[in-house]
């Protein structure tokens, strides 16, 4: 796995890669709405981590601190802010932001169980994203 070369974006790269591998591990045991969530999480971590990574070193303070609040959990404005720093994604990786579209921090409030099934589907598409992000560092 390449590292990101600041060292201000490997906390959020090594939390992508962790949240992942721990939402494998509750899938493979039946714990869904706990898997889908922290597959999210590992979305958000590495988009986190190839923003900071994209942004000059005079910016990236500016940037961290973007991260507070609610809005720094939202997919679709992490990748506009990436698009800001003239990163695009591929259409198939688009795609699989579709698939993903709906993971909330909510979830952490869930009673509900998702269908293996549709966690199974959530977790691969988290994967994919996460991986070919990963190979954009």
């Amino acid at each position: 796995m390449p590292k990101p070369r600041s060292a201000d974006a490997k906390p959020f790269y090594q939390a992508a890669f962790q949240r992942l591998e721990d939402a494998r591990v509750l899938l493979d045991n039946g714990r869904t709405t706990g898997a889908v969530y922290l597959a999210g999480y590992g979305v958000e971590c590495v988009l986190k981590a190839l923003l900071v990574e994209r942004t000059p070193r005079s910016r990236r303070a500016a940037v961290l601190a973007l991260f507070r609040g609610q809005l720094a959990h939202n997919f679709d404005w992490l990748v506009h802010e990436l698009n800001r720093t003239g990163f695009s994604l591929l259409r198939r990786i688009s795609v699989l932001f579709v698939q993903v579209s709906d993971w909330s921090t909510d979830l952490r409030y869930s009673g509900k169980q998702e269908t293996h099934r549709a966690a199974r589907s959530f977790f691969e598409a988290a994967k994919q994203i996460v991986q070919w992000i990963e190979r954009q560092m």
